[in-house]
C-alpha cells in the first residue's frame, strides 16, 4: 500500500467478520470489546505534523520520532505502525521506545503485551502498541 508521507491513516487493528452484534459460533464482532476496542495508526513520516480524530474521540497526533495518543470512547488500545523504510533518524532504528518517560518492552508480537504497552521492529516495521485511556506521549528513541 501507498501511504502520503506526513499522514495517520486508522483502521481497525484486528480482522472481525462483521459489525453488528454477533452470537453465532465462531463469528467475530467489531461490537465485541474484544476486537473492537484497539485501533491501528499507519504513520508514515514526514515533514509536517500528521493527525487522526476518530468518531468517539479517540486522537492521534505525530510528528518525527513522538506521538501522542489517546483513547476515546470505543477505542482504548492503539498500535502505532511505522514503515521505516523512508523514516530518518530512531524510527529508522530504534534503540528504545518509552510511554510517558517509562521504556517500554521490545518483544517479538505486540498482541500479547500488557499495560503499559509494548514495541517491535521486524525488518521495515514499527510497531508500537500502547493502552491509550488517558493521553499518552510516546518517544521513539
Amino acid at each position: 500500500m501507498w501511504y502520503r508521507s506526513g499522514s495517520l491513516v486508522p483502521m481497525f487493528a484486528r480482522v472481525a467478520d462483521t459489525l453488528l452484534p454477533a452470537t453465532a459460533s465462531g463469528v467475530t464482532s467489531y461490537a465485541d470489546p474484544a476486537f473492537g476496542r484497539e485501533l491501528r495508526l499507519v504513520y508514515t513520516p514526514g515533514a509536517q505534523v500528521a493527525t487522526a480524530t476518530l468518531h468517539d474521540g479517540a486522537h492521534a497526533t505525530a510528528t518525527g520520532a513522538t506521538i501522542a495518543v489517546s483513547g476515546g470512547s470505543q477505542y482504548t488500545v492503539v498500535t502505532v505502525e511505522v514503515d521505516t523504510r523512508s523514516a530518518q533518524g530512531p524510527l529508522a532504528t530504534p534503540a528504545a521506545v518509552a510511554v510517558d518517560g517509562t521504556d517500554l518492552a521490545k518483544v517479538a508480537d505486540v498482541t500479547a503485551c500488557v499495560a503499559p504497552g509494548c514495541w517491535s521492529l521486524t525488518g521495515n516495521q514499527l510497531e508500537v502498541r500502547v493502552f491509550a485511556d488517558v493521553q499518552r506521549t510516546v518517544v521513539v528513541r
